[in-house]
C-alpha cells in the first residue's frame, strides 16, 4: 500500500511540474506576442516592416539572379558534355567503319587468292590426268 501512495504522490508531482512549466511558457508566449503585436503596429514597427519588405524583395531579386546564372552555367556544362560525347561516338563509329572496311578487303583478297589457288590446283590436276591418260593410250597402242 505504501508503495502505491508513493507512486501516486510522485505521479502528481510530475504532473504539477509539467503543468507549471506549460503555464509559464504559455504566459511568456502571450506576453511576447503582445509586445510584438504592439511594436509591429507602432510607427517604428511599420517602418521596420516596410524596411524588411524592401530587403526581402531585394533578397528575392538577387536570389533569382544567382539562380538564373547557376542554371545557365549548368546548361552550358551539360551542352559541353553532350558535344564531347557526340564527338567520341563519331570517332568510335569512324574507327568501326575503318575496321569493317579493312576486314572486308582482307576477306575479298583471301577469297580471290583461294579461287586462284583452286584454279591452279584444278589445272595441275587436269594436266596430271591428261598425262596419265596419254601414258595409258600409249601403253594400249
Amino acid at each position: 500500500m505504501k508503495s502505491r501512495k508513493k507512486f501516486l504522490k510522485t505521479d502528481k508531482s510530475i504532473i504539477m511540474k509539467n503543468g507549471t512549466k506549460f503555464g509559464l511558457g504559455f504566459g511568456l508566449g502571450v506576453i511576447a506576442g503582445g509586445f510584438a503585436g504592439y511594436y509591429l503596429t507602432s510607427e517604428d514597427g511599420k517602418k521596420m516592416r516596410k524596411k524588411a519588405s524592401k530587403e526581402f524583395k531585394k533578397f528575392e531579386k538577387n536570389s533569382r539572379k544567382v539562380l538564373q546564372e547557376k542554371s545557365d552555367e549548368i546548361s552550358e556544362n551539360f551542352q559541353g558534355f553532350i558535344e564531347r560525347a557526340e564527338g567520341q561516338i563519331k570517332t568510335a563509329v569512324s574507327k568501326f567503319d575503318d575496321i569493317r572496311e579493312s576486314t572486308a578487303e582482307k576477306a575479298k583478297k583471301g577469297i580471290t587468292a583461294s579461287e586462284e589457288m583452286a584454279s591452279k590446283g584444278a589445272k595441275k590436276a587436269q594436266e596430271k590426268i591428261e598425262k596419265s591418260a596419254q601414258k595409258a593410250r600409249e601403253a594400249l597402242d
